[in-house]
C-alpha cells in the first residue's frame, strides 16, 4: 500500500513538473510573439484604412477601393471578409489583372461599411447599384466569392441593364438552416484572441506546419503562393470589425427564400468556378445552380478545395480570363458599353 502510494506521488510530481513547464513554454511564447503582433496589427490596421475610402450613395456608406483601369469589375468578398480580400493575389501578382478596373467593396457588417446599408442580400445588392451611380459607371461585371454570391446573384436579378456578366466561385447558394444557431453565434464574435491565434498560425515558424491544414492543395515550395495563402487568412484580422457582417451572414443565409430564388430568370453571361472537394461550400448545388441558371458555364476544379483559386491559381485564372476576354469581346461588338 505504501509503494502505491509512493507510486502515486511520483507520478503526481512528474504530472505538475510538465505542468510548470507548459506553463513557462506558453508564457515565453507570448512574450517572444505578443511584441511583434501588436506592431503588425498596427501596420496591418492602418493599411485598411489608407488603402480605401468610404463613398456617401443614396443607400448609405460603402468602403471601397478602385485599382486599375480597363474594364469594372465589381468585386465581392466572401465570409468573413473585407474590400482588401479579393485584392490579396492583385497585389501580390499586379500583371494578372491587367485590363481591368477592380472595385472591391466590403460588404455591409466589414470594416467600415455599417451594417444599416444593407442587412439582406436584396438591399446590398441595390446598395451596390447606388455605388455605381455614385461612380458615374454604367455596366460592370460582378464578380461574387463564396459568401458574397448571394448578393451578386440578387444584383443580376434586380438591376440586369447594369451588369455585363457574373462570375461566382464556390457560390453555396442556398439556404443553411442552422445559420443562427448560439454555436454559430459564438463562432463570429470576434475576439481578440482570434485576432493573435490567426497572427500566429501564419507566421513564418508555424505557417509551414500549419498551412497545409489549412488548405488542401497548399504548395509549401511555391513562394507566391504560401504567403497569397497567408496573406488571406490574414485579411480576416481585426475580427472586431468582421463579425457584424459575419453574424449577419449567417443570418440571412438561414432565409429558406433562398432556394426559391427564380435564377432561370438571368440573363447575363455566368460562369462558375468551384473545387470538386470542397468542403465549405456544396459543389453539388453548382451544379444544380448552373443547370438552372440558363447558358451557365461550370467549370470544375477536380479535387480542389474552397481555397482553390489561391492554391491552384493557373486553372482558375485561366477560366476567368477566357471568360472575360468572350464577354468584352461580344460587348464590343455591340451594346451595352463596358462603362461611361
Amino acid at each position: 500500500m505504501a509503494d502505491h502510494k509512493s507510486r502515486l506521488r511520483r507520478v503526481w510530481i512528474v504530472v505538475k513538473r510538465i505542468q510548470r513547464g507548459l506553463t513557462v513554454l506558453v508564457l515565453v511564447i507570448l512574450a517572444v510573439s505578443v511584441p511583434p503582433f501588436w506592431r503588425w496589427s498596427t501596420q496591418h490596421n492602418a493599411a485598411l484604412l489608407r488603402q480605401s475610402h468610404v463613398v456617401s450613395t443614396a443607400k448609405g456608406d460603402i468602403e471601397v477601393a478602385v485599382v486599375g483601369e480597363g474594364v469594372p469589375i465589381l468585386q465581392l468578398h466572401g465570409s468573413p471578409g473585407g474590400y482588401d480580400q479579393p485584392l490579396v493575389r492583385h497585389n501580390l501578382r499586379p500583371n494578372q489583372s491587367a485590363g481591368l478596373k477592380a472595385i472591391s467593396i466590403s460588404r455591409p457588417g466589414y470594416l467600415r461599411t455599417p451594417l444599416a446599408s444593407g442587412r439582406t442580400h436584396q438591399e446590398q445588392a441595390d446598395l451596390y447599384f447606388a455605388l455605381l451611380e455614385t461612380l458615374g459607371l454604367r455596366h460592370v461585371i460582378v464578380q461574387g466569392s463564396s459568401g458574397g454570391s448571394y448578393s451578386a446573384i440578387q444584383f443580376v436579378l434586380r438591376h440586369p441593364d447594369r451588369a455585363i456578366a457574373l462570375i461566382l466561385y464556390a457560390p453555396d447558394l442556398g439556404s443553411h438552416r442552422g445559420g443562427d444557431t448560439f454555436a454559430v453565434r459564438l463562432h463570429a464574435q470576434g475576439w481578440l484572441i482570434d485576432d493573435y491565434s490567426r497572427w500566429l498560425l501564419t507566421s513564418r515558424l508555424i505557417f509551414p506546419f500549419a498551412g497545409p491544414l489549412m488548405a488542401r492543395d497548399l504548395d509549401m515550395d511555391d513562394d507566391d503562393e504560401r504567403e497569397v495563402v497567408r496573406t488571406l487568412i490574414r485579411s480576416t484580422i481585426p475580427a472586431g470589425l468582421h463579425s457584424a457582417g459575419r453574424r449577419n451572414d449567417l443570418e440571412q443565409r438561414a432565409n429558406p427564400e433562398i432556394d426559391r430564388w427564380p435564377v432561370e430568370r438571368i440573363r447575363v453571361p455566368t460562369l462558375i468556378v468551384h473545387g470538386t472537394r470542397d468542403e465549405n461550400a456544396s459543389y453539388q448545388r453548382s451544379v444544380a445552380l448552373s443547370a438552372r441558371i440558363p447558358g451557365a458555364k461550370l467549370v470544375s476544379i477536380e479535387g480542389g478545395d474552397h481555397l482553390v483559386s489561391f492554391t491552384r491559381p493557373d486553372e482558375v485564372r485561366r477560366a476567368i480570363d477566357g471568360f472575360i476576354d468572350d464577354v468584352v469581346g461580344r460587348a464590343k461588338a455591340g451594346p451595352p458599353e463596358a462603362s461611361r
